[in-house]
């Protein structure tokens, strides 16, 4: 929860501050979140990659282990592709791609702000800090 409110607080400083305009044009000419992103990425898996526990861990894995994350996407892709029906103004393959964040709002933020627009990407950022808190919220219910 404390990540999470962590996150939070940081995106809305993000806001607050372009709404204020307080950040330098240079940064808002250039943009470097591709590259922000690129180094945390090669960060992550630096850090995969040196963790022999985690290593170990996936080695002890049945395949069976996999149904929980394929069954993930698949409900996922689905939900997004149903309720690409009830979304006017935007494609099926815009719907799933907001749908198919899946909580990982650095990368899918920037990804679809790069390639299908500001718009959309904000959508993605919203659904995917939404869908973090609802989880977080519900997760003693479900348990």
């Amino acid at each position: 929860m404390k990540s999470t409110l962590i996150i939070l607080s940081f995106f809305v400083a993000g806001v607050l501050l372009g709404i204020t305009e307080w950040v330098p044009g240079y940064f808002i000419e250039n943009d470097f979140t591709i590259y922000a992103l690129y180094f945390l990425l090669f960060c992550v898996g630096v850090s995969l990659g040196c963790d022999d526990q985690l290593r170990g861990m996936v080695k002890k894995m049945k395949p069976k282990v996999l149904l929980v994350p394929i069954g993930t996407i698949v409900g996922t892709l689905l939900g997004s592709f149903v309720i690409s029906f009830f979304m006017r103004g935007f494609s099926i393959s815009d719907v799933m791609a907001v749908g198919s964040g899946f909580g990982y709002y650095s990368l899918s933020t920037v990804f679809i702000t790069q390639y299908k627009g500001a718009e959309l990407g904000t959508i993605a950022l919203t659904a995917n800090i939404f869908r973090e808190i609802f989880a977080l919220l519900c997760a003693p219910l479900l348990v």
